[in-house]
């Protein structure tokens, strides 16, 4: 990874909460746009954290995503994505409390306008929808402590009246789980 980031900032990449400035478009053989985007990930942000933490983390990468999408398409995408890698609180149930690598992110239409997935066992369920062009919500529900009450972060995609798209995460009350 220590090599790759120096790649990218040789490359005059940087990372910010927006969009990755600088960083070249790899479509292709030998590396696909989806996995430069993980490495890209990796190298901002490193590992995803191993707590409620994780739902901020995810929802900041769809935020990035969209908003990448937004300024190349003059909207948010359009069609909805599925639940997953499940159900919300789903993950209490799996082995080691949750959800397991699934690649439904890949055949999910909705999903793979950003392009977005999460490549290790994690603990929230997430969806996204759009209710117009300028408009947008993601959001990350799951239960920590297994006792069948659910929190939720929710991502709102906007824009202001200067044509900017912002991302805003509301997370739970404190202690709500």
């Amino acid at each position: 990874m220590r090599d790759l980031w120096w790649m990218l900032a040789a490359l005059g990449a940087s990372c910010d909460s927006t969009t990755y400035s600088g960083v070249p478009q790899l479509d292709g053989p030998p590396f696909s746009l989806r996995d430069a985007n993980h490495a890209i990930d990796a190298v901002c942000y490193g590992p995803p954290p191993v707590t409620s933490d994780e739902a901020v983390f995810e929802l900041d990468r769809i935020r990035t995503a969209a908003i990448t999408y937004y300024f190349a398409n003059g909207m948010y995408p359009q069609t909805p994505a599925a639940i997953l890698p499940g159900a919300g609180g789903a993950a209490c149930s799996a082995p080691g409390g949750r959800y397991a690598v699934v690649t439904a992110w890949n055949n999910d239409n909705g999903w793979k306008q950003f392009p977005f997935s999460i490549g290790v066992p994690n603990l929230f369920s997430y969806q996204y929808s759009a209710s117009s062009a300028t408009a947008a919500t993601a959001v990350a529900t799951g239960d920590l402590d297994c006792d069948t009450t659910l929190i939720t972060y929710t991502l709102s995609l906007s824009v202001d009246g200067a044509n900017v798209p912002h991302g805003d995460i509301t997370e739970p009350p404190s202690g709500s789980d």
